[in-house]
Parts: C-alpha cells; structure tokens; sequence
C-alpha cells in the first residue's frame, strides 16, 4: 500500500465523521471485491484465531504484548462485541416492560383526505395543526381549583446479564445432518 493510500485510510478512520465515513469506505478499496475475497479466504483462520484468544485468555499462560498488534486488535473488538451485547440485552429486558404499552396513531390524514375529499388546503392545515375553534363560556370565567396528584416515579432497574438464555443469544445453531 502506498504511503498515500495510507495516509487517507488513516485519516478516514480516524478524523472523518462516522456517518460519512461508511460512505467512502464503501466507493474505497478497504471494502473491495479483494478484501471481500480475502476475507472468504481467510475466513477459517480468522475464526480459529479469534477462538484460539478466546482460550487463551482465561488461562494462565497468557502473555500478552504492546508489539503483538493482532492480539491487541482481537481483545479490542472483543471489547467492542461485549459492550454492544450488553446494551442490547439490557435494552431487550427493559423493554419487556412496556410491550403493552404500544401506541396506536387512531388518526391518519392520508385516508381522511382520500375518504372525505377535503376541498381545499385550509381544511387539510385545520387536520394537520389541528387547529380547535375557541368557544365562549362560563368556563372561561371560572377559576377552577384542580387537585394535584403526586406521580410515582419509577425506581431505577438493574438488568441482569448473566442470565442463561444471553449466552447463545443470536448464535445461529448448527446442523448436524451426518448419520
């Protein structure tokens, strides 16, 4: 790789916007049709190194190094996989909690304008701000005493992520078809 070419996917990775960034790695040769051939290629090795880290980490004779730049990059995106993890997982547990809580939009503009052929642009404004004509009452002149009701907040909640089924969320099963 040239230094050049070198210098832009360091500046590209490093200093450019992230939204942006995908953009151009697409239209770059970091994602071509050879990186996308390498990596069928070497998809076996990467899997079994990555594995192989997996192991060695919780054993004794690990060593690990500031020069070993594939180790440091593996335990990077390690890192990376099990902070996203964890924020799904607590993410999905919250939210289990409000699954009957869904909101229903009871009003569609579309089909109303469709349905009851508005006539013109002040009726479809009047729909969309749903503008309220103000009436003339009493009420208006009476001063209303309204008793306050103290809300109950909820407690903060901890989401357990040792939880079994978290283990092999995801992971898609193998078949095993060889009788």
């Amino acid at each position: 790789m040239s230094s050049e070419k070198y210098i832009e996917n360091v500046t590209i990775q490093y200093l450019l916007n992230p939204n942006l960034q995908i953009q151009i790695l697409k239209n770059n040769s970091i994602l071509s049709k050879e990186f996308n051939d390498d990596v069928k290629f070497y998809k076996k090795r990467i899997s079994q190194y990555i594995k192989d880290i997996c192991k060695d980490i919780n054993s004794e004779k690990f060593e690990f190094s500031t020069n070993d730049k594939t180790k440091l990059a593996c335990i990077n995106f390690m890192k990376c996989l099990i902070e996203e993890y964890k924020f799904n997982d607590t993410t999905d547990i919250l939210q289990e909690d409000y699954e009957e809580y869904n909101v229903i939009n009871n009003y569609d503009i579309s089909n109303n304008v469709v349905n009851n052929k508005l006539k013109n642009n002040h009726d479809i404004d009047n729909i969309l701000l749903k503008e309220e004509k103000k009436t003339i009452s009493l009420d208006n002149f009476v001063k209303v005493k309204n008793v306050i009701k103290r809300e109950i907040l909820p407690n903060k909640r901890e989401a357990n992520l040792q939880e079994p089924h978290l283990r092999y969320k995801g992971v898609k099963k193998k078949n095993i078809d060889n009788i």
